[in-house]
């Protein structure tokens, strides 16, 4: 028999229970009709994860000082709608280096679903990005978690699991996008699920990890027949 294993952050999780199952916010947040704002969500998705941020911070920056994150905000807004580079990226995360640590997949020779797996295994979460020839930047999401299958005592990569700022937030799960793993990719061309909608073809351009400074234990492990 067969069974599936789903791994996720653990600042998605509280022991045995996820965030949800304890009345808790997401860590999720909704990009606009009007935006560009995908990275700009995925960034600070990361920092709610990982501990670094709170959501309620995150909310009120229009509105209050906040002294750690007030850089970033300002940083923000010079590509808030019209979409962020990765290099662009980088820079918001620098506004915060004391209290974060990232990795760019600088590799070629690696393939970017194993630097991602590399990275989630060692408590990061993943900020990956899109190629979208109507959109500046791309499209970005965030894989905080992977879904894998126990066939003889091996576990086989089945997807990553993503916050996906584009699409609504989610109910009972902790993610509400997957970038499926199973068939080998064409020309980094890779098959992504969002919510409920049917599969459609992405091709990952970058990834970039990001991980707390000072490390939480711990992950989610779900394990279904």
């Amino acid at each position: 028999m067969h069974h599936i294993i789903i791994r996720l952050h653990a600042g998605l999780c509280h022991g045995t229970q996820t965030a949800a199952q304890l009345g808790l916010e997401s860590p999720h947040l909704r990009t606009g009709s009007l935006d560009g704002a995908s990275g700009i969500c995925s960034l600070y998705m990361a920092l709610i994860t990982l501990g670094v941020a709170t959501r309620f911070d995150v909310q009120q920056l229009r509105v209050f000082a906040n002294d750690r994150l007030e850089n970033s905000w300002l940083a923000s807004l010079n590509t808030y709608f019209l979409g962020s580079e990765p290099a662009e990226i980088m820079q918001l995360l620098r506004t915060v280096k004391r209290e974060i640590r990232y990795r760019a997949s600088n590799d070629a020779a690696v393939p970017l679903h194993h630097f991602a797996l590399a990275r989630l295994s060692r408590d990061d979460v993943v900020l990956m990005n899109f190629e979208h020839r109507n959109e500046r930047g791309g499209e970005w999401v965030l894989a905080v978690g992977a879904e894998f299958v126990l066939c003889e005592r091996k576990l086989i990569p089945l997807s990553l699991l993503c916050l996906d700022a584009a699409a609504p937030a989610p109910s009972i799960a902790r993610f509400n996008g997957k970038l499926l793993l199973q068939a080998r990719p064409s020309r980094g061309r890779y098959r992504y699920v969002r919510a409920d909608e049917a599969p459609i073809a992405v091709k990952w351009a970058f990834s970039l990890a990001v991980g707390a400074a000072k490390r939480r234990k711990g992950r989610r492990v779900v394990v279904a027949p």
